[in-house]
């Protein structure tokens, strides 16, 4: 067909054009299904992308769980080989010798510090030597960090692996900050009130704590206990001990059939040393429920509030429970992998390896690499302690230093900073002999003479 209008021509043309973009703009061509399956793929790709990153991390959380398993097997494989040379180095039961041993359990109470290098290796040594035939049952915390306590010089730090409780027992429970609170912070916000500590309420809380984990120790072992019966109301224990876990065991445990109500005999702070316990099951029982004493405590003998020795104290003396206190030697772990040593350090004893005691007083045993004035002031430059080691190690023992400050808070932290971190002995009867509210500048000379007694 021959178009020989020109406007014609235009018209035929502008036709197509409209046609071409009805297919374009519309859709209703190739362009649209080509657009629409561009978006298709798309779509389909991103849908394949997103699955892959979902199959990865789910094949990531399987290796991790395998791995955590593998671990803690390689844990319970290493507790049943120690367990297994323990076993073959006790008493042959078919010996004619052989004594028969009562039912007995050993329950571990508290946070875990430095566990598999200071306090399992005592456990083991001091504890299950005379003790192998008790089961063991340990409560402890799942922590995001092991808190601090300034009353203690402890700074906060990433918790150790909890599960090396596993080298000790399978009988382990770990116990959630918030099902704590949810169980005893009633009985906090109560108790703090009439608290010993001041300032409230670190140590406070902490003892506290320290209660509750002894409570989940011994429901662990009842748990046990109703397998063993059948029923809610025997039990089948007739000895138990309980111990800290955060405790470095120096002197070694007899049998804990021994004796009906044993503690050390150091550390008693007005009291009974609240850290350790073995006797009768019957006695026990009434050691490790702090929280069923309260309310007579608080009706009957408040005193000086509440303070954990001498709560502990009045609760078995309401019971009739006569306590023999036997020669026992353990130290407390801190949070920087230290030993505190000072409550008994009279004590014959040999540090663990890689460990060193300061040279005055044996107050404080750390890592052979630990450096004491780290420790005391974290913020203070390496050339100012330098300077300061000097002066204090320079000084022979007749020398000292005299000590002011306007609050008894300040003289207590700088007295214990010199006698943990350089050895000074704290003269007189370790107390402070000028009150803050109390100070005069005439009367100061004169105590200051009395405390030195007259000398130069």
């Amino acid at each position: 067909m021959t178009l020989k209008s020109p406007k014609k021509f235009l018209l035929v043309m502008l036709m197509c054009i409209l046609l071409l973009l009805h297919e374009l703009y519309l859709g209703g061509g190739l362009y649209g299904q080509l657009q629409r399956q561009y978006q298709d793929l798309t779509h389909v790709e991103k849908h394949i992308e997103e699955r892959t990153i979902e199959l990865l991390e789910m094949k990531e959380s399987e290796m991790q769980q395998e791995s955590k398993i593998v671990e803690e097997n390689k844990l319970i494989e290493t507790r049943d080989e120690i367990q297994h040379d323990t076993a073959h180095n006790s008493i042959d039961s078919s010996s004619p010798t052989a004594i028969t041993k009562e039912p007995c359990a050993l329950l571990f109470f508290g946070l875990m510090k430095s566990f598999e290098r200071l306090a399992l290796p005592s456990f083991q040594e001091k504890i299950l030597k005379h003790n192998s035939h008790c089961d063991i049952f340990l409560h402890t915390y799942d922590l995001v960090e092991t808190p601090g306590n300034s009353r203690n010089a402890e700074t906060a730090i990433a918790p150790s692996n909890i599960t090396k409780a596993y080298l000790l027992t399978d009988n382990v429970y770990f116990e959630t900050i918030e099902s704590f609170q949810e169980k005893r912070m009633e009985f906090i916000l109560h108790s703090r009130s009439f608290t010993h500590y001041k300032p409230c309420c670190n140590t406070h809380d902490n003892i506290i704590k320290q209660w509750n984990s002894i409570a989940g120790a011994w429901d662990l072992m009842r748990q046990n206990e109703i397998k063993l019966t059948g029923n809610t109301e025997d039990h089948y224990y007739k000895y138990v001990a309980l111990f800290r876990t955060d405790t470095y065991i120096v002197s070694s445990i007899p049998d804990i059939s021994t004796s009906t109500a044993a503690l050390p005999e150091f550390g008693s702070w007005g009291g009974v040393n609240d850290r350790m316990f073995y006797g009768s099951y019957e006695n026990a029982q009434v050691w490790s429920n702090r929280f069923a004493f309260s309310k007579i405590f608080e009706l009957e003998y408040m005193g000086n509030g509440y303070h954990s020795e001498s709560y502990l104290a009045k609760m078995l003396e309401h019971h009739n429970i006569t306590v023999e206190k036997q020669p026992i030697c353990l130290w407390r772990i801190r949070n920087y992998g230290g030993l505190t040593a000072v409550d008994c350090s009279d004590s014959e004893y040999s540090l663990p390896q890689g460990y060193t005691s300061n040279s005055v007083g044996k107050t404080n045993v750390a890592p052979v690499n630990f450096h004491w004035s780290k420790f005391w002031d974290m913020n203070a430059k390496p050339e100012e302690w330098k300077v300061a080691d000097k002066k204090f190690r320079s000084q022979s023992k007749d020398k000292g230093v005299i000590l002011l400050s306007m609050y008894e808070s300040g003289l207590y932290l700088m007295a214990a900073y010199l006698a943990g971190a350089y050895g000074f002995n704290i003269g007189g009867n370790n107390s402070i002999l000028i009150e803050s509210k109390k100070v005069n500048l005439k009367t100061l000379p004169r105590q200051n003479d009395a405390f030195l007694g007259g000398k130069d």
